[in-house]
């Protein structure tokens, strides 16, 4: 649990450095920074209740060394950025892949419980996961579009 939360506040970091950077997305990566900080706490609220309300660890769902290495990718993202010059498409690459990831393999099926209270946040964890994917791909299409070639013959004149 301790790796989850630590893993959400990784992004938050990884997030904001993107803000410092493209400052013409500034907003848009503090925004998801934050929320990102939103999800740690939900996940801490969560760890606290563990063993009570109901809720227990499905331990067949819970693989502790994929998430100890999404960890590890997400800080090796973090370091970059203060070494490399990133592009914004590939910051956008990176966020829509972590993004992805999470929902792809479902991690917020690490629980069981019947407690309706703890169903609605991971829920809500989950349904912020697919609008930071969607947010996020919608933008890397937008600046995809942005990197093209424009064709000449596509002129209105």
């Amino acid at each position: 649990m301790k790796n989850l939360i630590e893993n959400e506040e990784l992004l938050s970091i990884l997030y904001k450095k993107y803000s410092d950077i493209f400052k013409s997305d500034t907003q848009f990566w503090i925004e998801i920074s934050k929320d990102e900080i939103v999800h740690a706490s939900w996940i801490s609220e969560l760890d606290n209740k563990i063993g009570k309300d109901g809720i227990i660890i499905n331990d067949d769902r819970f693989q502790i060394e994929a998430i100890i290495n999404f960890g590890k990718y997400v800080q090796q993202n973090i370091d970059a950025v203060d070494i490399e010059t990133i592009s914004p498409i590939n910051a956008l690459s990176i966020a829509m892949d972590i993004e992805n990831s999470m929902l792809e393999r479902d991690i917020f099926k690490i629980y069981e419980t019947d407690n309706d209270e703890l169903k609605a946040v991971l829920n809500k964890l989950k349904k912020s996961t697919e609008i930071h994917y969607s947010e996020v791909k919608q933008r890397w299409e937008e600046e995809r579009g942005n990197s093209l070639p424009h064709n000449s013959n596509d002129s209105p004149v």
